[in-house]
């Protein structure tokens, strides 16, 4: 197939996309359309999009084939580049940003992969996260409710991590993040922070957060 063919792939998607939403297969077409026209950005964001969707609206996580396509995209090699600056500036963030970076969770498993290596040679500690959220009978909220409390507990995680933290969503009622150079004591107290930042500033919503923390295991050299 050629650029038009795929061009075409994208029409027939988007339009059966409105009719179902939740076909997670036209979502799957689409993204591989985008990314053979040479829309990458186009396909990341589609992924963003139909993960959120499937998080918000179901609940659920998208396909282990769909999580492959989007591993295959972001490591997609580039045209050889001799300019360190220039690689820099792809690197860098498009806008500066306070508090934790948040990332998909497929990147933030790499995070992790590459802190557990290097607590092994630096003896430094890391600890993880969980946030889930409940209702008062330590059930998961009905999607309208728990959409609103996962937004809100996002700005309360962004907001009272550092920039070296690293944040994202697990499943749509948790959220997971790496805290380095923390204690078991301090790291419970970033957690409690969160956790009375979002109490605070979202008394009138009706839900529970409920925390974890463990240290990293470290990958053995």
């Amino acid at each position: 197939m050629d650029r038009r063919d795929y061009q075409k792939v994208v029409e027939v998607c988007e339009k059966a996309i409105i009719i179902d939403r939740f076909d997670e297969k036209l979502h799957e077409q689409l993204i591989l359309a985008f990314y053979n026209v040479g829309w990458q950005q186009k396909a990341l964001e589609h992924y963003d999009y139909i993960t959120n969707l499937f998080y918000r609206e179901l609940g659920v996580k998208v396909s282990d084939r769909l999580r492959s396509i989007y591993r295959d995209i972001i490591k997609t090699e580039k045209s050889v580049e001799t300019d360190l600056d220039i690689i820099k500036n792809d690197l860098r963030e498009a806008t500066s940003v306070e508090g934790a970076f948040f990332c998909e969770y497929e990147i933030f498993k790499d995070v992790y992969r590459l802190q557990a290596r290097s607590i092994a040679r630096n003896g430094q500690t890391v600890y993880i996260g969980l946030l889930t959220v409940t209702d008062f009978n330590s059930g998961i909220p009905d999607s309208k409710l728990l959409n609103n409390a996962m937004d809100h507990l996002e700005g309360a995680i962004r907001l009272s991590l550092r920039k070296g933290d690293v944040a994202a969503r697990f499943s749509a009622a948790q959220y997971v993040v790496l805290l380095p150079t923390v204690t078991f004591e301090s790291g419970s107290k970033v957690l409690e922070r969160i956790v009375n930042r979002f109490s605070r500033e979202h008394r009138n919503i009706p839900v529970i957060i409920h925390t974890k923390l463990q240290p990293l295991d470290p990958i053995p050299l």
